[in-house]
């Protein structure tokens, strides 16, 4: 699936997860398109992950509502 491909779904999960995506990339944080899994390796220090998981605790906190309807 390609990004222009994503963005011609409507499907709240397939816009919940671009946002989320682009949450992360304007943190900092790069996320692996193509797979919804993440992998932390040891030459990931502390501070990313740190960076990581405030990025993904502000989209929670902004996005509530919409996860609310995708849950």
């Amino acid at each position: 699936t390609t990004y222009r491909e994503l963005l011609a779904i409507d499907f709240p999960r397939a816009k919940l997860d671009l946002a989320f995506r682009h949450h992360l990339l304007s943190q900092g944080v790069y996320f692996h398109p193509g797979t919804a899994r993440a992998y932390f390796y040891d030459a990931h220090t502390e501070s990313d992950l740190d960076r990581t998981l405030t990025a993904v605790e502000s989209f929670v906190e902004s996005h509530e509502s919409l996860l609310q309807k995708v849950a």
